[in-house]
């Protein structure tokens, strides 16, 4: 599978009474609230929420103790075999990625090609374009004057590769939603989220085979009990290097896990604050 020259990053960062009716003295239709009553429901009132408490404290060690445990073996399968991890994980993605057919049925479910937004894409993201003739163009103002001249011809001969290029591929074809499960890379129980940094597109025109390679940086962060403003801040667990390639004439579409770089292994106070504002954000 074609590859871009993939940048090895290494991320060093870390990140819920029963109320008992009054009892009233009843007699020639006194209101006066008998003490004895007002006690025996005052101390019930207490033993019940006391109960509850406890009950509640209990429950909440027993998730923070579970938490803590799943934390503890997730580090392990990253930290001990990385290489047999990033190959799981590569399953997981290539079992829910969709077949080509299925892409282009996304595609073309899409609202026609958008230029103006293929331009814009290009101009924050780093792209490479090999031409027909083989030159390399690396300038976002210079691949944004090639297309501007191409598109303007009657044949769009590469159409399909810029709208397949800006269809925010990583989004949209379950990169992410793959990763997203109790074994995946990124762990509801655990609220990990993943974000998506330093993409880059190459698009070669080359050889008569037109294709895209896109590749980008997730980086998957857990919340910790650190506060920044009103928001607790997250602490990385790992980064991946993503990948995907495009080719119409071939009919392929292939999505691969290039590497993951582990964060530092958390301390047990780290992952039992983790676990602690897991906790707090389930009640």
């Amino acid at each position: 599978m074609p590859t871009v020259n993939t940048r090895n990053n290494v991320l060093q960062s870390l990140a819920t009474i029963e109320e008992t009716p009054n009892e009233f003295d009843h007699d020639e239709g006194s209101t006066e609230l008998k003490l004895p009553a007002l006690q025996q429901k005052t101390s019930s009132s207490s033993a019940t929420s006391s109960s509850s408490s406890s009950s509640n404290d209990g429950l909440d060690q027993e998730k923070i103790l579970q938490i803590q445990t799943e934390l503890r073996d997730f580090q392990a399968a990253l930290h001990s075999s990385p290489s047999a991890f990033l190959t799981e994980m590569n399953s997981l993605v290539r079992a829910s990625f969709p077949t080509f057919y299925e892409f282009i049925a996304i595609l073309q479910q899409q609202p026609a090609f958008d230029k103006t937004g293929f331009l814009q894409e290009i101009a924050k993201t780093k792209t490479t374009l090999y031409t027909p003739r083989g030159v390399t163009i690396t300038d976002p103002k210079q691949v944004a004057r090639y297309f501007t001249v191409e598109s303007a011809g009657r044949r769009k001969p590469h159409e399909l590769i810029y709208q397949a290029a800006t269809s925010k591929i990583f989004e949209k074809t379950s990169v992410i939603e793959s990763l997203t499960c109790s074994n995946g890379l990124i762990r509801p129980g655990l609220n990990a989220k993943a974000s998506m940094k330093d993409c880059s597109l190459e698009i070669s025109l080359k050889n008569g085979k037109p294709h895209f390679v896109a590749e980008c940086f997730l980086n998957v962060t857990i919340p910790c009990s650190r506060r920044v403003g009103k928001s607790a801040s997250r602490w990385t667990v790992v980064g991946v290097i993503a990948e995907v390639f495009f080719c119409p004439c071939d009919e392929t579409l292939l999505v691969e896990l290039l590497h993951l770089s582990p964060a530092k292994e958390f301390s047990e106070r780290q992952m039992r604050a983790v676990a602690k504002e897991c906790v707090r954000r389930s009640n």
